[in-house]
């Protein structure tokens, strides 16, 4: 073998080796819709989903704030959830203003909009809001749980704003 070709070879290796040549650790959360306008008493559905982009992953983690005096959750829903089972059972607490979970499934999955779990809010104040994603992770499904979240979430991502308004009474003729 020359010695172009063993230095060639050695170099893709050590690429290899040190990651450099892996693919890309880009997976993210997302709520939809993105942004609604609901009047108080007002019920409104959210979506967490995961983009994966490409990477089969197996489990995540999340905890989502919620402004507590703009918003009460009344339902979570995780029908239709790639995961099937839960480490943790997705729970909320109105009084908190959070939501946590932590699930997964046997089975690698990926794809653009993996639906996660669905939460169902209602407007209980007026006021705008944030959803905030924080202490959240996405393991791959590689065989060593690697975090592919591709930055920690720490301020509002998802951008939902909820914009609670009084709705105007009704008109009497």
């Amino acid at each position: 073998m020359s010695y172009k070709l063993k230095v060639v070879i050695g170099s893709f290796a050590a690429l290899i080796a040190f990651g450099w040549l892996s693919p890309a650790q880009a997976a993210t959360f997302s709520l939809t819709p993105v942004s609604s306008e609901i009047g108080v008493g007002e019920n409104m559905t959210i979506d967490l989903r995961i983009d994966s982009e490409g990477i089969s992953f197996n489990a995540a983690q999340i905890v989502i704030r919620f402004p507590k005096d703009t918003l009460e959750v009344i339902a979570l829903d995780k029908e239709g959830s790639a995961f099937n089972f839960w480490l943790e059972e997705p729970r909320f607490s109105n009084t908190e203003g959070v939501i946590t979970l932590t699930g997964g499934t046997p089975y690698g999955v990926s794809g653009g909009a993996v639906e996660i779990l669905r939460i169902a809010f209602r407007a209980k104040g007026t006021g705008s809001g944030t959803l905030s994603l924080t202490e959240a992770a996405i393991a791959a499904a590689d065989g060593s749980g690697t975090n592919i979240l591709s930055s920690r979430p720490d301020g509002s991502i998802g951008g939902l704003r909820c914009q609670a308004s009084e709705l105007d009474p009704p008109i009497v003729d």
